[in-house]
């Protein structure tokens, strides 16, 4: 077997090759007047200056509103796989908190302690845990998404990459959107997008976008809900610019973000019917196990009332001074803060197996950055200072078989922390054609963390029996991260690159941990080296692009989560420190205008993660655990194209495909019942796959339709995951009960048709 099918999925040479090639050269004939040559141009501020895209050294994806709206891009969620090696999936058992997976480093819970792997960003200011990252997409007008360790310019938590939202700046001219959408499963959302004249020297904008969509799992009779999965979501925008004078200006930006959903169905896929010496067969009436499926359903019980409300404000404020035209000096001020609450089934059937009711949760953060960005003739360079503050806490109810007397545990943790950094960065033009660019940034940050565990048992006895007793710990952490890049010019049309960076997950303390030594405990701060070879092209009329990057990261004291058994029986997520990792792939991405009336793009991303090291109570169990969220393959097929002018518009088609091979939802051990290896308290790998899917998406639009007065329409029908494919997205998997494992599933097909007015 060569190497290339190796790589490939299975069936891909036969299928995928061809569709690629009928992708990429098909639909010639999808004539229409010109509307313009050549591939639109995207200036970015990764390196917190702007630049055109293709001459930024590194690996990086930009996506214009656009090209957002185009592929129905309206929330984070939506931006999985359009990047190589980028997977972004539900929180599962929630809708609020998303998974950012990127190159082979993921996380694999998403507890409120606990710190990214990825970076996220909106206007240049970090949104701290991932329960903030899940938002709608309002007056976007790009997104950029930076692969590999960010830990000079961006800082901590960026080890694995960053995505950066930029929204749109006021005009200052009277002008504004409204949208509906329709659908199925009784979606309707409306939006509202307006700018104000110009008032002295303030321009100001506005936004509101509203989406509500009914549950896509009904619930049986007598269930306290009547569905499961459902959404009504706000969101909020508003953005005032002050040009205070010709080299000053000023913003403000406040967003909000609600929601009060129903969770989704983890569904039940498996249980052992022996399981607890056969208890869980004689569990509520005809047992328990008879509820499992691997077949989607579209009805399910519940036996509490479900929900999921949250609500996350945020304000940022710029001063922008131009000293001198070479020299800007930039602050930015930030607060940010979410409340959410709930309560969720997570057993996925109308028995009272397994709850968590309610919940509490409360987050807060500051910032403060202070830049100075300039250039010379041959220089360029930024540098700055970054203060950071948050807090949070959590208040869990949980209960295992309350039908049985089992008490539930009570689980509350509040932790702090404060970090300050400095970072440089400079290039330098030796030649014409070679720039070379350093960067260093020191980190110093301090945590701590309360946190106690306790049953309802323990409570009435006033006593901590079977919980964790009050712990406070409190530790410093510092951090070092360094770039090199080495940038060479070799025409007008290419530009390659070779870059060394490094990056790291800050360490803390076990907000969920099930003993009180493993609570006082800390695992330390994950770190990342990385060895990157770029190359960027650009066809001399601008109507091909291709860029490719090589890279490989290794990762020291890799942070990991296990579960186990807490108070009341609840299985809890506990982070550990395992070893070494290695990840290392390649990325291809190409846009393609074979005529003006076509854009065509695509990208491929293969990955191949593995541990070094993995040590368990001393043993190394490298070779017994695959790396989670680590697809080896993933792709991306993108169409637009102008199918025809008329007076009533323009007339357009868009299709687009995404595949990603198989991968591990979260990490399970490769060793089986009889093997040295084997470990009863932890899932398989088996139990934790999550098989190959491609998706389809199209939609067909009709734009610039005439209303007078200089303001248009927009008619548009469109479709997602056109075939109906049935696919888990996600897995629990609890082996203290029975090796319950739970299901989330990708949405079904949905379809609808959106009308908005612009003027």
């Amino acid at each position: 077997m060569n190497k290339v099918s190796q790589v490939l999925p299975r069936g891909f040479a036969q299928r995928g090759i061809p569709l690629l090639v009928a992708g990429l050269f098909a639909g010639q004939a999808w004539a229409a007047d010109a509307v313009g040559a050549g591939l639109e141009e995207i200036v970015v501020t990764a390196q917190k200056r702007a630049e055109k895209l293709q001459d930024v050294p590194l690996a990086i994806s930009a996506y214009s509103v656009q090209q957002l709206e185009a592929r129905g891009v309206q929330t984070t969620k939506d931006l999985s796989a359009l990047a190589p090696n980028l997977q972004i999936s539900e929180s599962q058992a929630e809708h609020g908190s998303v998974k950012i997976a990127m190159r082979g480093s993921s996380l694999g819970n998403t507890p409120l302690f606990q710190e990214s792997m990825v970076g996220v960003y909106i206007d240049g200011v970090f949104i701290g845990k991932p329960s903030g990252q899940q938002f709608d997409l309002l007056d976007v007008e790009r997104v950029e998404v930076l692969r590999g360790p960010q830990g000079t310019l961006y800082g901590r938590n960026t080890m694995a990459g960053a995505l950066s939202f930029v929204t749109r700046k006021p005009t200052g001219q009277f002008g504004g959107a409204v949208g509906v959408d329709v659908g199925n499963y009784g979606k309707l959302a409306t939006s509202l997008s307006m700018d104000l004249p110009r008032m002295g020297i303030a321009s100001v904008s506005f936004g509101y976008r509203e989406n509500h969509r009914n549950g896509l799992v009904k619930t049986l009779p007598g269930s306290p809900v009547s569905s499961l999965d459902s959404l009504n979501t706000q969101s909020g925008r508003l953005a005032m610019n002050l040009d205070i004078s010709s080299t000053l200006q000023f913003d403000y930006r406040y967003d909000t973000n609600s929601r009060n959903d129903r969770p989704p169905l983890g569904q039940l896929t498996y249980v052992a019917p022996n399981a607890l010496g056969g208890f869980l067969d004689y569990y509520g009436a005809g047992g328990y196990s008879k509820f499992a499926s691997t077949e989607r359903q579209t009805t399910a019980g519940a036996n509490i009332a479900v929900f999921e409300r949250d609500r996350t404000e945020g304000h940022s404020a710029t001063l922008n001074w131009d000293i001198d035209p070479n020299n800007t000096l930039k602050a930015i001020v930030s607060y940010r803060h979410t409340r959410g609450q709930g309560a969720l089934d997570i057993d996925g059937t109308n028995l009272s197996v397994l709850d968590n009711s309610p919940f509490h949760s409360s987050y807060a953060q500051r910032s403060q950055e202070f830049q100075w960005v300039g250039h010379t003739d041959r220089w360029k360079y930024v540098t700055g200072l970054y203060f950071f503050q948050d807090q949070g806490s959590t208040h869990d109810r949980s209960q295992s078989f309350p039908l049985w007397g089992v008490p539930a545990a009570i689980d509350k943790y509040t932790f702090e922390s404060r970090s300050s950094s400095w970072y440089g960065q400079a290039d330098y033009q030796t030649t014409e054609a070679l720039t070379l660019t350093a960067g260093l940034r020191y980190n110093r940050e301090h945590k701590q963390l309360s946190r106690y565990t306790i049953d309802d048992a323990g409570m009435g006895a006033g006593g901590w029996a079977g919980g964790v007793p009050p712990t406070d710990s409190s530790k410093e952490f510092s951090a070092t991260t360094p770039m090199l890049t080495a940038a060479y010019k070799f025409n007008s049309q290419t530009n390659g690159y070779a870059r060394y960076a490094e990056g790291f997950r800050t360490g803390g303390f076990n907000g969920t941990a099930s003993t009180p030594a493993e609570a006082s405990r800390p695992y330390a701060p994950e770190k990342a080296k990385s060895y990157e070879l770029g190359l960027k092209w650009t066809s001399e009329d601008n109507r091909l692009q291709i860029n490719s990057a090589l890279f490989m990261s290794k990762t020291t004291d890799k942070q990991v989560v296990v579960f186990n058994a807490g108070a009341g029986g609840v299985p809890l997520p506990s982070i550990s420190n395992a070893g070494k990792a290695t990840s290392s792939g390649l990325e291809l991405e190409a846009a393609y205008a074979p005529s003006d009336t076509m854009r065509l793009q695509g990208s491929l991303g293969f990955l191949r993660s593995k541990y070094d090291s993995y040590i368990i109570n001393g043993i190394d169990e490298a070779s017994n655990w695959p790396v989670g969220q680590s697809p080896r393959f993933n792709m991306t097929l993108a169409m637009d194209a102008h199918i025809a002018k008329t007076a009533w518009g323009t007339l357009r088609g868009m299709l687009d495909y995404t595949y990603q091979s198989e991968m591990q939802s979260m990490a399970g051990q490769k060793a089986r019942p009889g093997d040295a290896l084997y470990r009863t308290d932890q899932p398989t790998d088996e139990e934790g796959n999550i098989a190959a899917a491609g998706f389809w998406n199209g939609k067909l639009l009709l734009k610039g339709i005439p209303m007078g007065h200089d303001s248009f329409g927009e008619v548009s029908l469109w479709v997602r995951n056109i075939t109906d494919k049935q696919h888990i997205a996600g897995r629990i998997v609890i082996p203290q009960i029975g090796r319950m494992n739970l299901g989330y599933w990708d949405e079904p097909r949905t379809y609808g048709a959106s009308f908005s007015y612009r003027w």
